[in-house]
């Protein structure tokens, strides 16, 4: 049960989970975070975040995190690590899976049998299942609560809601292109060398999406898509757009 993988001097290195379990969401602590040895999940860092803009009006202040979640004299966060995610949550809301119920909704709804079973992962059954339950709907995570079964489990069929969202049908054999999410002023030399030994395309800029190939092309629109909806739900809670990582190339500057 691994956390996370290091690679350093061309070596892998795993790194033991301690702390809370996979998945774990703060409501009990394994042995090792009452012993001091404290790595929280990523669901718990979730819950807290979701449970902070709902219960105290927008404030993300990473003080008021719960003692259960991220106790502050046991967080792995270091202090400029909580000061990066504060100021992310300050300027930029987060969104949630359901922020994305009404959209899902109308998709579903709109959506014949037919067109569903062509949806990635989703299949004759569950395209059959979801039309059934449809009338109860209430939200994503409730709907897909009510759709998981012993054979699709709920985080599969959240995977199969998202696809349906975003009209995916399929995925690439091969990887279509690679795209630059950012990089530092002085090793842009880099970006030159690692487009001379691809094989597929490098993306750069947004502008660089006349560089892949027409069959490739629909994959980068479903990236514009899912940043756009990002972008629109965040604004919606009164956050500002995040950076159009689709669009604009990052270049920062080591502090």
């Amino acid at each position: 049960d691994l956390i996370s993988v290091c690679i350093t001097q061309n070596r892998i290195i795993p790194v033991k989970r301690q702390g809370m379990d996979y998945h774990d969401d703060g409501e009990k602590a394994s042995a090792d975070s009452r012993e001091g040895a404290f790595f929280p999940s990523a669901e718990a860092v979730r819950k807290y975040i979701r449970e902070g803009f709902g219960s105290q009006a927008g404030s993300s202040d990473i003080t008021k995190m719960p003692d259960a979640v991220l106790a502050p004299e046991k967080t792995s966060l270091s202090e400029n690590g909580a000061y990066i995610l504060k100021e992310y949550l300050d300027r930029y809301r987060p969104v949630f899976a359901d922020d994305l119920s009404e959209m899902l909704f109308y998709k579903l709804a709109a959506t014949d049998t037919d067109r569903l079973i062509s949806i990635r992962d989703c299949g004759k059954q569950t395209a059959n299942r979801i039309k059934k339950l449809l009338p109860d709907y209430k939200s994503f995570s409730q709907f897909t609560g009510i759709l998981k079964s012993k054979d699709v489990t709920y985080t599969r069929m959240s995977r199969v809601l998202i696809n349906i969202l975003l009209d995916i049908r399929q995925i690439p054999v091969e990887l279509p292109y690679m795209y630059v999410m950012a990089c530092r002023s002085d090793k842009r030399y880099i970006i030159s060398d690692i487009k001379s030994r691809l094989y597929c395309p490098l993306m750069v800029t947004g502008r660089d999406a006349d560089s892949i190939a027409n069959e490739a092309y629909i994959y980068h629109r479903t990236d514009i898509m899912a940043h756009d909806i990002h972008a629109f739900l965040s604004k919606k809670e009164g956050g500002e757009s995040p950076p159009g990582m689709f669009r604009d190339y990052i270049f920062f500057h080591e502090t």
